[in-house]
């Protein structure tokens, strides 16, 4: 009897091992990025009226400038640099227009929209700028400014409606 309940001890033990030994994986996920210089670089934007991160912008189809005209009443954004330690640039970027692709694209998507409008980029002398090519050198003020206005597409009927993009600032380093 003693033999017996001695085999099914080691028996279960056995058992109890196996199923504490049983596989239970998990997935680890990493991700980063390596530079060989260490900087923090940070741009502080300034739209309307002192507003962190808001532009409005208002138009009437009639005095919209074309795009790829100068701005006419263009709402200027002010940046700031900060942190940075090597000679660096900034680039506009987001979606841009369906109609030559260097204005950002009107984004709304509900019943209210307006069609044929984008929003132009424009540099301190309200010349067009091309989102996602355009690059913005810094002066020794590490800051400056860009203009945005809504225009009219080539090529595209205009229909009154809302309007809204998103807008990125990429730091480029030289």
């Amino acid at each position: 009897m003693k033999k017996i309940l001695l085999a099914m001890t080691v028996a279960s033990l056995c058992m109890a091992n196996s199923v504490q030994a049983q596989d239970n994986s998990a997935t680890l996920d990493i991700n980063g990025t390596v530079n060989g210089i260490s900087s923090g670089c940070i741009v502080n934007i300034t739209g309307l009226y002192g507003h962190t991160g808001v532009v409005k912008l208002e138009g009437v189809i009639e005095s919209l400038p074309t795009q790829g005209q100068k701005a006419t009443h263009p709402t200027e954004v002010t940046y700031s640099v900060g942190g940075c330690s090597s000679p660096i640039a900034l680039q506009l970027r987001g979606t841009a227009d369906d109609a030559d692709g260097t204005t950002l694209a009107n984004v709304h998507t509900d019943d209210t929209v307006a069609s044929g409008v984008g929003i132009g980029l424009f540099d301190s002398n309200n010349a067009p700028l091309s989102i996602n090519s355009s690059l913005m050198t810094l002066d020794e003020s590490n800051s400056g400014s860009f203009s945005l206005q809504l225009v009219k597409l080539r090529n595209q009927t205009q229909v009154v409606g809302s309007v809204a993009a998103s807008l990125t600032i990429d730091i480029v380093r030289l």
